[in-house]
């Protein structure tokens, strides 16, 4: 739970970075309060397990939503909760400016793969955060 919580919060952040809050926020039908407060769920007091669910959900909705405007498929390979935790890892990977110069788009990671890119994700995430302060 600890993982998907940080996950979550480091996704909502590296979004927010990207996109800016009032469009996650309107992506996510969510406040702007309420997603400033996803983007520090790592460092927050456990969520419980229904509100983690809905925030992924609507985080791979934004995220599927921008990948459509800049023509391309996000397509989950796996079903479900794993399937868009696949979308949001795809994205925002994709995103990342340490991707490969000629990658057409983003890479669906296999489902056995999922938890570990999503730590390593956080901290990637975290280890940029920290180097920065």
């Amino acid at each position: 739970m600890r993982i998907t919580q940080a996950f979550a919060g480091t996704a909502t952040a590296a979004l927010v970075e990207r996109y800016g809050t009032p469009l996650v926020a309107r992506g996510m039908e969510r406040s702007e309060q309420m997603v400033r407060r996803y983007a520090r769920l790592a460092d927050d007091e456990p969520w419980p397990a229904h509100t983690m669910g809905q925030m992924i959900s609507r985080l791979a909705l934004f995220c599927r939503a921008k990948a459509t405007a800049d023509n391309f498929r996000l397509d989950a390979t796996e079903p479900g909760p794993l399937g868009e935790r696949q979308v949001i890892l795809a994205w925002v990977g994709w995103l990342d400016p340490a991707r490969f110069p000629g990658d057409k788009g983003p890479v669906l990671p296999e489902g056995a793969r999922i938890y570990a890119e999503m730590s390593a994700f956080v901290e990637r995430r975290v280890g940029r955060t920290e180097a920065a302060a």
